[in-house]
């Protein structure tokens, strides 16, 4: 082979896997996997939360994007609120309001966008397909910590599940995207 055959080769063959290992916010799966997010990459089983409260673990035996109160309880892990049964509660009655189509949307019972390594559009609206459970619980997070919803975050935290009646709350509710119950 020529000395430019191989240099084509080489530069293909930085360029698929740049392609392939680069998430949609440009981190590289090396930058990731030195940032600790190694374990929501590949689904590892360990267990505990990391740093920062986020979820590392996948939820073994269960099948994927079940609406139940085990994906509630990490949910609610990870932005700091108490696992109680007004917050699972309030949870489970917004996955239920959500519309998720559960064979397509994967790992993501309330329908964020939140971009994630690996994880693909779904609809017109960007709504994500996570890879494991521990990425779609992470995105989840993520987007209610965005400061878009401090008001329903902080009702959380205070363990008083989702209060609907109120106002403010309603209105987050309704910038996520989900009709008001």
């Amino acid at each position: 082979m020529n000395p430019t055959g191989l240099l084509l080769i080489v530069v293909g063959v930085f360029i698929v896997s740049r392609t392939l290992f680069t998430n949609s916010n440009g981190e590289t799966l090396a930058g990731m996997l030195a940032g600790g997010q190694a374990s929501s990459l590949t689904g590892s089983s360990s267990s505990g939360p990391a740093l920062g409260g986020l979820v590392t673990s996948t939820s073994t035996g269960l099948p994927p994007n079940t609406h139940s109160s085990t994906w509630a309880s990490d949910l609610l892990r990870a932005i700091g609120a108490p696992v109680n049964q007004a917050n699972l509660s309030g949870i489970d009655t917004w996955i239920a309001h959500e519309g998720n189509v559960p064979s397509i949307d994967m790992f993501n019972p309330l329908d964020t966008t939140q971009p994630a390594y690996g994880a693909v559009s779904t609809n017109s609206a960007g709504v994500k397909s996570y890879l494991t459970w521990a990425q779609g619980v992470n995105a989840t997070a993520k987007t209610l910590l965005s400061g878009k919803y401090n008001n329903l975050v902080q009702g959380l935290r205070a363990g008083q599940g989702i209060n609907i009646t109120n106002p403010s709350i309603a209105s987050e509710i309704s910038t996520w995207g989900t009709t008001p119950w």
